[in-house]
């Protein structure tokens, strides 16, 4: 069975929510993104869907979630979309070890670019929205979101920054903009 009738052509591009699960708790976000919810996709589903994406020659894919590396099936994903020879995008929080940012990049042949969330130009202003777990503090949780920045960059992936903006960013937003001119990411998308 197709995923698109038959008079339809298939999209240039789809997002491909791999998990509601997140390791942040941010106060914006309008999902319910704390745990793993019944019927998400198994190994199985992304396999066929992949395929048949392939297969509609679709350009590329969004792979997000709630935190797309929280899924049981991250490694996966890549390595079937690696496989189908799918471009793909990875929207995240950057929330990750240098173990998985190796692997990403690892198998990163058909990545095309990267889009990292990055609400402040320090710890403080960042963690206003961006809440980690009770074992993380807003400090970690900036620097490993730049860290997974500049890794991406220094690998050669381009990068888009995404703020959410709330009342402290808009009141430092100089801090702010020299921040991002520093970070020097592709695009720089603002909600």
């Amino acid at each position: 069975m197709s995923l698109y009738p038959e008079k339809l052509s298939a999209p240039s591009f789809l997002y491909l929510n791999l998990t509601e699960k997140c390791n942040l708790r941010c106060t914006h976000c309008y999902g319910f993104f704390g745990s793993e919810k019944e019927g998400e996709l198994q190994k199985e589903d992304f396999q066929r869907i992949i395929k048949e994406l392939a297969d509609l020659h679709v350009f590329y894919v969004n792979i997000c979630g709630g935190e797309p590396t929280q899924s049981p099936y991250f490694k996966e994903v890549l390595q079937l979309l690696q496989e189908e020879k799918l471009h793909y995008m990875l929207t995240t929080n950057g929330l990750m070890n240098q173990h998985l940012l190796e692997y990403i990049h690892e198998h990163g042949e058909y990545l095309i670019s990267v889009k990292i969330s990055l609400d402040g130009f320090d710890a403080e202003t960042h963690g206003v929205i961006r809440k980690g777990q009770v074992s993380m503090s807003k400090q970690a949780v900036f620097q490993q979101t730049v860290h997974s920045i500049r890794f991406f960059q220094e690998k050669g992936y381009p990068i888009t920054v995404a703020t959410s903006l709330h009342k402290k960013t808009l009141q430092q937003l100089p801090q702010l903009i020299q921040f991002i001119l520093e970070l020097k990411p592709t695009a720089w998308y603002l909600s």
